[in-house]
């Protein structure tokens, strides 16, 4: 994972533990979600490679 997007990812993390708001909320998981679904691909592309099948 990149610096940058650690970075974005604790900081959405450390807002979503303290929001009141709920629309707030669902936006954070939402950005949250999305980080966390680009890295799963970004790993499993990589172990793709790794194996040779890509």
């Amino acid at each position: 994972m990149e610096e940058r997007t650690k970075q974005r990812w604790v900081e959405l993390c450390s807002e979503a533990a303290v929001s009141e708001d709920l629309d707030r909320f669902e936006e954070l998981l939402e950005e949250i979600t999305t980080l966390l679904k680009q890295e799963k691909d970004h790993l499993e592309e990589r172990a793709r490679k790794f194996m040779g099948v890509a």
